[in-house]
């Protein structure tokens, strides 16, 4: 497993953590509602977080610098598309409460920035 992979791993497993724990804290104290909207929250930021490692890091480390830095923008931009997409369709179409969907995902998305100091490598 990459260096790249290995981080995008540990970021999911930190939102998946994060999903469950603020879905069972909004379920315990709030009802189902609250806890169904954080899990979609959070649901959203695992989607779009694997969608984004599986876009940049199927082609591996072998390929050539410019294809790599060409997927990784496009594997944002579509993630950022796809992340539009998934919010509309909840919004639209589920009845949610919106501050633990908002909440959650935003949560969810610090999990980047937990993750780096131990995914640096000292060289």
């Amino acid at each position: 497993m990459g260096s790249g992979t290995r981080t995008a791993a540990m970021v999911l497993g930190g939102q998946i953590g994060v999903t469950l724990v603020i879905a069972a804290i909004a379920g315990w104290f709030w009802g189902a509602k609250p806890a169904w909207s954080a899990a979609t929250g959070g649901l959203i930021s695992i989607v779009t977080t694997a969608f984004f490692a599986l876009r940049v890091f199927v082609g591996g480390s072998n390929a050539p610098l410019n294809v790599i830095v060409r997927s990784f923008y496009a594997g944002e931009v579509q993630k950022l598309i796809l992340t539009a997409v998934l919010f509309y369709a909840a919004i639209r179409w589920m009845d949610l409460s919106f501050l633990p969907l908002f909440v959650t995902y935003a949560l969810t998305l610090l999990m980047y920035w937990v993750v780096l100091p131990f995914s640096l490598e000292s060289r």
